[in-house]
């Protein structure tokens, strides 16, 4: 999804997976709401914020599934300054800092081989990750849909375990690729490991990125001291080499299934996102900080 902001208009473009209405609601800084609007997902709409006064101000975009809404985006999305009746996004904290981390990994030729070895969490070598890998990348002849289609089979096969994080079970659970796609349940790490496994088995260096994420674990946005000199990682993603750059992505944010009270259900009944694959710095700052 592409959005733009002009002094008088916010534009959404289309989104064309999303065939139901899409409401958007725009705040202030005081969390009053001053803006709402319907639309069509697949026509996309432009909104007049020519009457808005200067200040600052947060939107959240959320799609319909039968008689309900769900966010758009599991995060708040970028907010918008105006100065003079002047628009432009707002800069979060981390963008430029998650910026620099993601151009500083390395590209040469020994780095990336490391990238490829099996290891037991991510077991690129055994017969059942290479049989599912080579039946996910059929009839992709690009790097970058396989990629694609490996964060699809992971988001859409693996439920997230909430029983696990809540028990705390997760800490002595076997998270690896292995295990992940047995179980068809894990937490974080274990989206991680299976998605890096089935990259590897096709010849994709791939590897972790541990962040520090607003969301589980953690209370309120970047406004908070807390968050912002957080130096542990509470999360964990996966980055794939597409021949040219790291892509990065947010598999278990990106599924749609979670296993509650011992049963696998929907999140939200809307189906896996891509809102959380190939991210952009400024994309990955809205809720991820990198941790080197």
């Amino acid at each position: 999804m592409c959005m733009s902001v002009t002094n008088d208009l916010l534009v959404i473009d289309p989104m064309h997976e999303y065939k139901g209405q899409v409401l958007l609601l725009i705040r202030d800084i005081n969390n009053e709401e001053v803006h709402r609007q319907y639309g069509e997902g697949t026509a996309g709409f432009a909104v007049n914020i020519r009457d808005l006064p200067d200040g600052r101000y947060y939107f959240n975009i959320y799609v319909s599934h039968g008689s309900s809404y769900w966010a758009r985006f599991s995060r708040q999305c970028p907010g918008f300054v105006k100065e003079r009746g002047h628009a432009r996004f707002s800069t979060f904290p981390f963008a430029f800092y998650n910026r620099l981390q993601m151009h500083s990994w390395p590209t040469d030729k020994a780095f990336l081989s490391r990238q490829l070895v099996p290891t037991r969490q991510y077991q690129s070598d055994n017969r059942t990750i290479m049989d599912y890998a080579r039946s996910i990348a059929k009839g992709h002849l690009f790097t970058n849909t396989k990629i694609l289609a490996v964060h699809d089979f992971v988001a859409m096969s693996i439920a997230y375990d909430t029983d696990a994080l809540k028990s705390n079970r997760y800490l002595f659970s076997d998270c690896s690729a292995l295990a992940t796609l047995r179980q068809r349940r894990s937490v974080c790490q274990g989206y991680t490991n299976l998605s890096i496994a089935l990259l590897r088995a096709l010849g994709i260096p791939a590897m972790e990125v541990p962040c520090y994420a607003l969301g589980q674990g953690s209370r309120g946005g970047w406004e908070f001291e807390k968050n912002r000199k957080a130096v542990s990682a509470n999360h964990v993603l996966t980055a794939a080499f597409t021949g040219r750059r790291w892509s990065v992505m947010d598999i278990t944010w990106d599924s749609d299934l979670e296993y509650v009270n011992g049963s696998e259900r929907e999140k939200t009944g809307c189906g896996i996102s891509h809102c959380y694959f190939d991210m952009t710095p400024s994309m990955l700052s809205l809720s991820h900080k990198i941790i080197p």
